[in-house]
């Protein structure tokens, strides 16, 4: 199940963490549930299912020997990685696709904190892909702390947590571990498979990389850290195994259905505040010193190699819809709360001649004074998303369907809207487009919302759709 070993074209040196960093679990770890995050609300564990949903991803295996989590400071946030394969590529990975709209996300952490009004303070982010292992050494402008966007300015998918009442103990001082599932598919996050679609064989066009990190303040300093739970365990569990239909391990502590995710590596890229890269300087107060204590700075680490010690990859399940047309690209919010679109369509083929081929997006504002309208390439997609002031483009050399507008309809003020193109008919009406063209679409629409120049956005895209006579 681990297919072929990847090549990386970056080689990046790992320090070691002491044995501070590494936290036994002593509390029991408990399933929290899952919290939808465009609205708040919470579902008690096996309450939540969603239709279609495969594990495109598993790293939530222990370790054997025993039990950890990795401690961070408050002013440090750490990447991991991992692959999600095509169907193409080496292994075992029955009805694996180039991209999958990821439906759920759950990541494992404790804490020493009583929880704190709005829940415990989180942010996670996922690129399709960032350099590889521990990043490719090249650090980036991590999160919030920064004074700027941060990982909300150019990862694919950005989540705070903030006001989503993430649990943490009982009271201060009083060590606590949870599992939390976030459902994430009111975003519409679309993760590409291998990078962007494609299996290169190369672990930096090829591997997804997740940033994490918890701003709360440990109540008890470096003595009582906040972390995540290491996960993964490539003896014990096949890297790939219980994703698609690969057969799960049973864990050892828990008892449950785990596995080691594909692509997954010993160590991490560890970002500290306001310390450079090899920096032998500390962050300044009122933060902890952190992985700074070790005279490397923002660095790649592992705890000194898996198996003598444990291995340094964290617990992370990803849910994806496989069905449907691939999707690709990220839709930008709109500037009403938790209104992200959703661009679908119908089969994966429309006639330049004849049929009925719809297109839509939504939700979306309602009212009236809001046009939309449908962008389409033959030319294919960006392998890098553009940021531009609407959102992230993806489409190559596009044109305009500006002959076939749309209303959301719906109430103004109120994400109730839904847009409606006929894709076949703008297929017919435009003489450059021939039977045997691969079409990639996304959708334009305005959003009064926002200020100029940003008051329009891009949905995600959908594509390829096959033009036939």
């Amino acid at each position: 199940m681990a297919g072929a070993a990847l090549l990386c074209s970056t080689a990046t040196a790992q320090h070691e963490l002491g044995s501070g960093r590494r936290i036994p679990i002593t509390a029991p770890i408990k399933n929290a549930g899952t919290v939808d995050v465009t609205t708040g609300r919470w579902t008690a564990p096996g309450t939540s299912t969603k239709a279609a949903a495969t594990n495109v991803f598993n790293n939530t295996c222990t370790w054997t020997v025993t039990n950890f989590y990795a401690a961070f400071g408050e002013c440090e946030d750490s990447y991991d990685e991992g692959r999600v394969p095509t169907s193409s590529s080496p292994g075992t990975h029955s009805g694996a696709v180039a991209s999958q709209k990821i439906l759920e996300m759950e990541v494992g952490y404790c804490t020493f904190n009583a929880t704190p009004a709005g829940g415990m303070n989180m942010e996670f982010a996922v690129w399709n892909k960032l350099n590889g292992q521990c990043i490719g050494g090249i650090p980036v402008n991590h999160s919030k702390a920064t004074g700027s966007a941060g990982w909300s300015g150019f990862a694919n998918f950005y989540l705070d947590t903030s006001g989503l009442a993430m649990p943490g103990s009982t009271t201060n001082g009083i060590q606590a571990c949870w599992l939390v599932t976030l459902d994430v598919s009111g975003l519409g996050w679309t993760l590409a498979s291998e990078g962007e679609g494609t299996f290169d064989n190369l672990d930096d066009d090829d591997d997804f990389i997740w940033g994490k990190r918890i701003n709360d303040q440990s109540p008890g300093g470096s003595a009582q850290p906040n972390g995540y739970i290491l996960s993964g365990d490539p003896t014990f569990s096949a890297p790939g195994s219980c994703t698609y239909t690969n057969a799960c391990q049973t864990d050892v502590f828990t008892g449950l259905p785990c596995g080691t995710g594909l692509g997954s590596w010993d160590g991490s890229w560890i970002n500290c505040d306001n310390v450079a890269l090899g920096a032998a300087t500390v962050p300044p107060a009122p933060c902890l010193p952190g992985v700074a204590i070790y005279g490397y700075g923002t660095n790649c680490y592992w705890f000194g190699g898996y198996p003598t010690n444990v291995f340094d990859s964290y617990y992370l399940r990803l849910q994806g819809e496989l069905g449907g047309l691939p999707t690709f690209c990220t839709s930008k919010p709109s500037s009403l709360p938790s209104c992200v679109p959703t661009l679908s369509g119908g089969a994966a083929t429309v006639s330049k001649t004849s049929g009925t081929y719809n297109i839509s997006a939504t939700p979306v504002p309602g009212g009236a004074g809001k046009p939309g309208i449908l962008i389409w390439t033959k030319n294919g997609i960006t392998g890098t998303p553009v940021n531009t002031s609407f959102g992230f483009l993806c489409l190559v050399q596009f044109q305009r369907a500006g002959n076939f507008p749309a209303s959301p309809g719906g109430t103004n003020g109120v994400c109730n809207g839904t847009y409606n193109w006929p894709f076949q008919s703008i297929v017919a009406s435009f003489g450059t487009i021939a039977p045997g063209n691969n079409l990639h679409v996304q959708g334009w629409y305005r959003d009064s919302g926002f200020p100029p120049p940003g008051n329009a956005n891009f949905t995600n895209g959908i594509g390829p759709i096959l033009v036939t006579p």
